[in-house]
């Protein structure tokens, strides 16, 4: 691998200096924003808002695309442990947050799973929007200085493929109604699941991992329990969003606002943020709120 990195660096330097020339305050704010498009958090958000929408299977192998992404990432670049960008001028951005290593870009694989994982099965609108974001977050990897771009086109590929072979998955098992009390062909993919939330807790990803420990553990007990969610108009979907999306700021941002928790306090944050998209507050808007708005 130090080979092809080798071979590539003359390339690497060239594409990271016109980057690194380009300098703007309006580019510095906008692709400090636009990055976030690959950050395991913004996507978690879009599961929550499928989720609630009632399309649960189509959230939960969402999210296991976050899951996969983010673990098999993780693994590589601990594996192959190149360092990132030395790039001062641009250390406002890299401050000392980023601890790990560079390849492959974290950012451009979650980007690129969600890609490989959506395309088949949206719009032609909704492409481009895919295709917009792939751009946006390449480009903000570079533009920052977190990566060289062989990091980046490696994440963006590794990505993908993940996202594909996640696709197939749901299509395997787009008629299984995963009740824990009666797995069948499913545990394999229950196996898997555990793999990579190990792996994650191996990376020492505290928040990602409890959060989906979370999710998936009030999404198997709400197949258990049979829970089936009642199909909304519009603006009661609005406002199921508008409720869920300020009860898991309440969960998660004010809690993390104080200082001082425990690594034990801050794993049960994100654990009840995660069970709340998938569990807690289905079932409280299904039996309490829904009602209420009828």
């Amino acid at each position: 691998m130090v080979g092809v990195f080798s071979v590539m660096q003359p390339v690497d330097d060239a594409v990271l200096a016109f980057f690194q020339g380009v300098q703007h305050p309006f580019l510095d704010a906008f692709f400090s924003a636009v990055t976030h498009l690959g950050n395991p958090l913004f996507w978690v958000l879009v599961v929550a808002g499928i989720y609630w929408e009632g399309r649960e299977d189509d959230g939960f192998f969402l999210m296991n695309a976050i899951l996969f992404s983010s673990a098999v990432t993780g693994f590589a670049k601990d594996a192959i442990a190149r360092l990132r960008p030395d790039v001062s001028p641009r250390d406002v951005f890299m401050g000392s947050a980023y601890t790990d290593y560079a390849f492959p870009s974290g950012h451009a694989s979650l980007i690129g799973a969600m890609t490989g994982f959506l395309w088949r099965s949206v719009k032609r609108f909704y492409r481009a929007v895919l295709v917009v974001a792939v751009l946006l977050v390449a480009l903000s990897r570079l533009y920052l200085g977190y990566h060289f771009f062989s990091d980046v086109a490696a994440g963006l590929l590794l990505g993908y493929a993940i996202g594909v072979v996640n696709y197939h998955l749901k299509k395997t098992w787009k008629t299984r109604k995963f009740r824990l009390s009666r797995l069948g062909d499913e545990v394999a993919l229950v196996i898997v699941i555990v793999i990579a939330l190990a792996a994650l807790a191996f990376l020492n990803q505290l928040p990602l991992i409890a959060g989906m420990l979370g999710f998936y553990a009030g999404f198997f007990a709400s197949k258990e329990l049979r829970m089936e969610p009642f199909a909304l108009k519009r603006h009661h979907l609005r406002v199921k969003w508008f409720l869920g999306f300020a009860g898991l700021f309440v969960l998660l941002v004010v809690p993390m606002a104080v200082p001082g928790l425990s690594g034990l306090e801050t794993f049960l944050v994100y654990f009840v943020g995660g069970l709340w998209i998938s569990f807690v507050y289905p079932w409280i808007y299904d039996n309490l709120v829904h009602h209420l708005l009828l």
